[in-house]
């Protein structure tokens, strides 16, 4: 999984790649399962429940799959289907992270002698490498600012108080795992990754009818064009 300034990134691109608005609840769902990791450590169930989660990657997107499907037609309001459609591209943005990029990341720190128990560890401070990369781009204070306007929805396993303290943590730079943000730049990441995951996601909604369906119907308020 990423970071949730890559998280925040991806979003944005995908944004950008399909032409419709970035609002703060859009920005905000695209952080909230993580939510629960900002003032406690949460059970294994409860990280896997966030994030309608399976071991079995083919498994997990068809939760996914299944999860906007379900949830899109119950949202009321534009903002709970921006929240939604952010958590949607959230969880999507864990799943390609693992596939994609993740690997490049453990073949670097194997090559460069990295033993196999310490590669979280060194994972993440090449994560936070990255992010501080991204938090010199302009686009981080725009989003930081949308993100103080966000909405906080009643959402099923979601307490507010978590997902309000989790906001101000990212605004504030505070990291969810490892050690505080780095000044170096990335070794093997780059914002090209955002890119590649934003386009995997793209692509894995037009592959999919009962996705295409929701975009083009429940969300096509976004305009998407997959």
């Amino acid at each position: 999984m990423p970071s949730s300034v890559v998280h925040l990134f991806i979003t944005k691109a995908v944004s950008d790649g399909k032409g419709f608005p970035l609002t703060p609840d859009l920005l905000l769902g695209s952080v909230a399962p993580d939510a629960n990791k900002a003032i406690r450590t949460p059970t294994d169930a409860e990280r896997y429940a966030a994030h309608v989660r399976n071991k079995d990657y083919t498994v997990w997107k068809q939760n996914l799959i299944r999860f906007l499907v379900t949830r899109a037609p119950e949202c009321k309001t534009a903002a709970e289907l921006d929240f939604t459609a952010g958590y949607f591209f959230h969880i999507a943005g864990d799943i390609f992270w693992d596939e994609l990029v993740q690997p490049k990341i453990y073949a670097f720190l194997a090559e460069s002698g990295v033993k196999e128990k310490d590669f979280k560890e060194r994972k993440w401070e090449e994560i936070h490498r990255l992010d501080a990369t991204l938090e010199k781009q302009p686009e981080w204070r725009e989003m930081t600012a949308l993100l103080q306007h966000a909405a906080m929805p009643e959402w099923d396993g979601i307490l507010v108080q978590e997902l309000a303290v989790h906001r101000d943590q990212i605004c504030k730079g505070v990291k969810l795992f490892g050690k505080e943000k780095s000044n170096e730049p990335p070794r093997v990441l780059s914002a090209a990754d955002v890119g590649i995951i934003a386009e995997r996601i793209a692509v894995f909604i037009r592959q999919e009818e009962r996705l295409n369906r929701v975009f083009a119907g429940r969300l096509g308020y976004m305009k998407l064009n997959f």
